[in-house]
């Protein structure tokens, strides 16, 4: 994090400059890691010639994810310390890149997840008060943990499909956001009409969600403002570009 803080920055000024807030999210992928976007493979392991890290993958212990994904080594408790260091360095590298909001990802089979998984992957049971035929992690310590952050200053949860969550359990101490399937723009409405969560997450390959999900809810989107053109564009149209309205808006759902 700390090289790509100077991109990130410029990325952040631009999002400010068009009055938005942007955040970033951090995760270890843990036995998930080191592979090729799944848009291009999914499951496929990138090694070094494209710049992944194959034979250096961990995990709480050395059971693979599945068969066509890297063999993890197993954390001892001073690579969990290191772990959690990395997570603390790269949120004040966030911070100072100029992020409004850190994101920290515990969930799909990640290191977070993997460590708590109640099928017991585990190879640090021992950090768990649990008995060994019990789950390592369940909804209800969750919900005991989320109160706990709420106490350290953190502002939202977010759980897929929010099920073991609801604002009567939490009270005001901290939002509650539900993420998973969520589709289209009328959906993302009902789930907020319906439930009692405080806000819908969505995260798509589609880079015109966005669009769509405006669409779905007559809602007008703000345009950005952008200086220039294409090589020719004023001579063509015989009109300034400077600072003409560009093709990029956004869409809260709160």
């Amino acid at each position: 994090m700390e090289e790509q803080a100077p991109s990130w920055s410029r990325i952040v000024e631009f999002a400010h400059s068009q009055g938005q807030k942007i955040g970033i999210q951090l995760t270890n992928g843990g036995r998930k890691a080191s592979t090729v976007p799944v848009f291009v493979a999914a499951g496929s392991i990138a090694d070094e010639v494209v710049g992944g890290w194959a034979d250096d993958v961990w995990g709480p212990s050395e059971v693979p994810w599945s068969a066509d994904y890297s063999r993890p080594k197993a954390l001892s408790k001073d690579g969990i310390r290191r772990v959690v260091k990395a997570f603390v360095d790269a949120s004040k590298h966030a911070l100072r890149a100029g992020f409004d909001v850190v994101e920290i990802h515990g969930a799909h089979v990640y290191l977070i997840s993997s460590s708590l998984n109640p099928t017991r992957v585990s190879a640090t049971e021992w950090l768990e008060d649990v008995l060994p035929n019990e789950p390592s992690w369940r909804s209800e310590d969750t919900v005991k943990f989320t109160a706990v952050l709420a106490e350290h200053g953190v502002d939202l949860v977010d759980i897929s499909s929010a099920s073991p969550f609801r604002r009567s359990r939490q009270g005001d101490k901290i939002l509650v956001s539900a993420v998973g399937a969520i589709v289209d723009g009328k959906f993302a409405q009902s789930v907020l009409d319906e439930s009692t969560v405080d806000v819908v997450l969505v995260g798509r390959q589609n880079p015109g969600v966005v669009w769509s999900f405006a669409d779905d809810l007559d809602v007008e989107l703000h345009y950005s403002r952008r200086s220039g053109g294409l090589p020719g564009e004023a001579e063509a149209t015989g009109q300034e570009v400077f600072n003409r309205p560009g093709p990029v808006g956004h869409l809260a759902i709160v």
